[in-house]
């Protein structure tokens, strides 16, 4: 038995030479055989022993493992429809990008990569994942997870609060009006209908709910059907509408004042009184009347003046 070396690490292939080695042992040649003692962790060895001038080859396959991403939505399962159809998302290794953004859409929001190596230069590989753009209207809300469970990514519908209320737009009576009643369309029904003021001048539905949460991207359509005692019914619709960035217009009403998280809009009438339209009685009764008095003057102003004349 040869004394064990140890063989020093150069590249892939590594090489060690016994010399001065004894040829015959009384006269016989000797046959030297090379045996691998311990085979390392994680290799495989096929063959441990060859003839000297033989090689000894240690195989391993690297170990492989697979990172899971699922989508998660706060939206109220897509409420207002809102919802994209697909998003984009960026596997890391150790803080790297690793291959290109993979899609994730909407037949079940997961998605797995497999076949990854667990290990670089004997080190663990931590992976992690990112949204690589986030959907309108959404905000990333927050990641969790790990490589091990799985990651969630959730997104969450960003929304707005509005409320209306009704009031006088003279100088002269200024104040809030009761009894204004509103049909609307809105956005997933975010603002359910009818709405009606009340002695304050809030509009609420039959619910007495007078705050509504509007998403961002949506919008609301109040149509005056009855208006308060005593004033003109609004002509035209009421439009409010939130931008996919958060911004709220409105259009035939007052500009949105924001107050504790609420945008406050406020929808006026004018005093007065609007005349019959079709399907009332009209001026036309009224003009029948008037001719027929004027008539009826002039055949006894005639009649007065023939007697005086007879």
């Amino acid at each position: 038995t040869v004394p064990t070396p140890t063989v020093a690490k150069n590249g892939d292939s590594w090489t060690y030479t016994w010399s001065g080695l004894p040829k015959y042992d009384n006269g016989t040649l000797i046959n030297y055989t090379v045996t691998e003692g311990t085979v390392p962790a994680g290799y495989t060895c096929t063959t441990t022993t060859v003839d000297a001038g033989g090689t000894i080859t240690n195989s391993h396959t690297p170990e492989v493992t697979s990172v899971t991403v699922t989508k998660i939505w706060d939206d109220s399962n897509n409420l207002y429809g809102l919802r994209p159809s697909s998003v984009s998302i960026q596997l890391y290794a150790n803080n790297a990008a690793s291959g290109l953004p993979v899609t994730v859409s909407g037949d079940t929001w997961t998605y797995t990569w497999s076949g990854l190596p667990k290990y670089s230069s004997g080190q663990e590989i931590a992976y992690t994942v990112d949204e690589t753009s986030v959907p309108e209207g959404y905000t990333l809300t927050e990641i969790t997870g790990s490589a091990a469970t799985g990651f969630n990514v959730v997104n969450t519908l960003q929304t707005v609060k509005v409320k209306f209320v009704k009031t006088d737009n003279s100088a002269a009576n200024p104040g809030m009006l009761s009894g204004a009643v509103f049909t609307v369309s809105s956005t997933g029904d975010c603002v359910p209908g009818p709405l009606t003021s009340g002695t304050n001048g809030i509009l609420a539905n039959a619910s007495d709910v007078s705050e509504f949460t509007v998403p961002y991207g949506g919008s609301v359509v109040l149509t005056e059907t009855d208006a308060p005692d005593g004033y003109m019914l609004m002509s035209g619709s009421v439009t409010v509408s939130v931008s996919l960035t958060g911004s709220v217009t409105v259009t035939n009403a007052g500009n949105p004042v924001l107050d504790n998280g609420v945008y406050t809009i406020a929808i006026s009438n004018t005093p007065g009184v609007l005349l019959p339209a079709t399907g009332g009685i009209g001026t036309v009764p009224f003009t029948v009347i008037g001719l027929a008095l004027m008539i009826a003057s002039a055949t006894m102003l005639v009649i007065v003046r023939k007697k005086e004349n007879a």
